[in-house]
């Protein structure tokens, strides 16, 4: 779920950058050499998209959410639960990938309290089936409440998709882009990324 999640941020990011440009731009500074690869602009375009792209997924939490306020003027929570909770997911999805689930100082350093969750450092964070259900619905509602407000504001062209998202939308209405590329089965990420451990209870 959660690795479904940043796949979801990064085909958002990337409508919006494909549509706008301009979204994209930054103090970032691009190599000559990069440049010269591409004959055609808006390859080059591409090549910068997917960058940032993988930049921002590398950044954790923060920097998404950082760029989501400064670069799209949308804001990516509607609470401090909100945030707090998928932080939570995606700290305990990285600890069960680099360390068999322990909590370590990093995790305790990012995530800090969230009422409702116990962490000792030493000791394995264990997601229940409870604390799997909100830290799933969570991850579902704020990827639903991102998609409408960054469809609408943008102009993000939108595909019929039949199936239930939610009690408001029925089948046969429509969902967006970024929503329908989220659904796809993960490509082959373009630098090395470890995937969730063996058996792990999030990821």
């Amino acid at each position: 779920m959660v690795n479904a999640f940043q796949r979801y941020f990064s085909a958002i990011v990337q409508a919006v950058a494909e549509k706008r440009p301009v979204v994209m731009t930054s103090g970032q500074t691009v190599k000559v050499d990069d440049v010269l690869r591409f004959t055609r602009h808006r390859d080059l375009v591409a090549f910068i998209i997917d960058r940032k792209i993988n930049d921002l997924s590398y950044g954790g939490l923060a920097e998404m959410e950082k760029y989501f306020n400064e670069r799209l003027g949308v804001q990516m929570f509607q609470s401090e639960r909100e945030r707090d909770v998928m932080r939570v997911f995606i700290e305990a999805r990285n600890i069960n990938a680099h360390n068999g689930g322990v909590v370590n100082e990093l995790f305790l350093s990012r995530v800090g309290k969230v009422k409702g969750f116990k962490f000792t450092e030493g000791k394995p964070f264990h997601v229940d089936m409870d604390a799997l259900v909100e830290l799933s619905e969570n991850a579902m509602r704020v990827a639903m409440e991102i998609d409408a407000t960054v469809s609408a504001k943008f102009g993000l062209r939108r595909k019929a998709h039949g199936r239930w998202l939610d009690g408001t939308r029925e089948a046969g209405q429509q969902t967006s882009v970024a929503e329908a590329v989220a659904s796809r089965p993960p490509q082959a990420p373009s630098s090395p990324s470890p995937g969730p451990a063996p058996h792990s209870p999030v990821g």
